[in-house]
């Protein structure tokens, strides 16, 4: 699959692994919702999820497109 800086994705990874909300009312829930804001040419690539304080690495196989 390819990706692009932007684009808005959503987690695949299994509830072990996914990251949590941080903060609001949904706090420690899975965060499933992202946008790519750096795309790397061997496969990885970081996304901003939302209501999470930073951006995170990602694996490609960790994601699948949001539309």
């Amino acid at each position: 699959m390819e990706y692009y800086v932007g684009q808005p994705v959503l987690s695949t990874m299994t509830d072990d692994k996914t990251y949590v909300q941080e903060f609001g009312p949904k706090k420690g829930e899975p965060v499933v919702r992202g946008i790519v804001t750096e795309v790397h040419k061997w496969g990885s690539l970081h996304v901003w999820w939302e209501n999470c304080d930073r951006p995170m690495y990602c694996r490609s196989g960790d994601l699948k497109y949001a539309d």
